[in-house]
């Protein structure tokens, strides 16, 4: 805070006071991580002056905590007194592209209503130093060897204009396909202004063969809407879960056979000759079905479940199954 005695000030002749932002626009850079902001007042009068430098929420494309921190911040000034008061912009580095983000201020609640405001409103614009980009999320995982569905997952780092699109595709791998695994090169268009993440389903085959790990690779190429790829492979590991027929334990007795997988209308289910309890989840964890299950084959109808990523887990008093499925439309 500065204070400038009235008798050394400039615009000492003027009698109405005033309180005003030293900038109607700034630009603060992300990397930075504190900036500040001005607003000087001339308060020519007997009685102290307040007023709030207020954050206007609707106006404020930037996110509070995770863009940046800066309140409300209240100001007083004394009687016959001109000051400048500074307010410190917290900025938050992030790795997300967003070139539109901005803080806006505006002066309210002033105790004498007669102070001019030459300047009432304050825009500072952040400048973002990220990169548009596509990536992968994350560069690789491990899957234990079942009939299952693995989810590649690819994202945006920012909301933009324009449809965004690239390939994801096969790269050379040790795991075979049509074997081991199924995948099929697709191209991915994510919506403009869109932070959804796109999932890419890789099926896995559980075999019976006792084999080292297998690797899946995959490549992300062909950007679109100007973007640049971030992380560009993905690779799989199948954690082989066969084992020699001396080591087979009772644990591994309990093996429901679920099918078909991606599946439509219906769900069949065989057992070895044990009851056991079935439930479906769907991607939020909630149950969708639950089955008793007594017969050694059942189908079950999911014609009125939407598509999409379901779990289906088994319990018996043998152990617990859990299988990753896909509805299709």
């Amino acid at each position: 805070m500065l204070l400038i005695s009235s008798a050394v000030f400039s615009g000492a002749k003027a009698q109405t006071g005033y309180v005003r932002f030293l900038k109607a626009i700034d630009t603060i850079p992300e990397w930075i991580p504190v900036s500040y902001y001005y607003v000087e007042t001339y308060n020519p009068t007997t009685d102290t002056f307040r007023c709030v430098a207020a954050v206007v929420i609707d106006s404020t494309t930037a996110t509070p905590v995770l863009d940046l921190n800066a309140g409300n911040r209240g100001i007083m000034v004394p009687p016959n007194t001109t000051q400048i008061d500074s307010f410190p912009i917290e900025v938050i580095d992030d790795h997300l592209y967003d070139p539109f983000e901005r803080i806006v201020f505006r002066l309210v609640n002033l105790s004498d209503p007669s102070f001019l405001i030459p300047v009432e409103w304050s825009y500072v614009y952040i400048l973002d130093d990220d990169l548009f980009s596509i990536s992968f999320i994350g560069a690789a995982r491990s899957i234990v060897e079942q009939d299952t569905v693995f989810l590649l997952r690819v994202a945006l780092n920012g909301e933009v204009e324009g449809f965004t699109s690239a390939r994801v595709s096969l790269d050379l791998s040790n795991a075979t396909k049509g074997k081991d695994f199924d995948f099929k090169d697709t191209t991915i268009t994510i919506a403009p202004f869109s932070f959804d993440t796109f999932y890419i389903p890789v099926f896995i085959y559980d075999d019976t063969i006792v084999e080292p790990n297998e690797q899946i690779n995959f490549t992300l190429s062909n950007p679109t809407n100007g973007a640049i790829i971030d992380i560009a492979g993905f690779t799989l590991t199948i954690v082989d879960n066969d084992l020699p027929p001396s080591a087979v334990t009772d644990e591994d007795i309990f093996r429901p056979l679920v099918f078909p997988n991606p599946f439509t209308d219906v769900v069949n289910i065989r057992l070895n000759g044990e009851s056991a309890l079935f439930r479906i989840f769907n991607s939020l964890g909630e149950v969708v079905k639950e089955i008793q299950m007594q017969e050694s084959s059942i189908k079950i109808s999911t014609s009125e479940l939407p598509s999409g990523v379901y779990f289906v887990e088994a319990v018996s008093e043998h152990g617990r199954f859990v299988k990753t499925m896909v509805k299709n439309y």
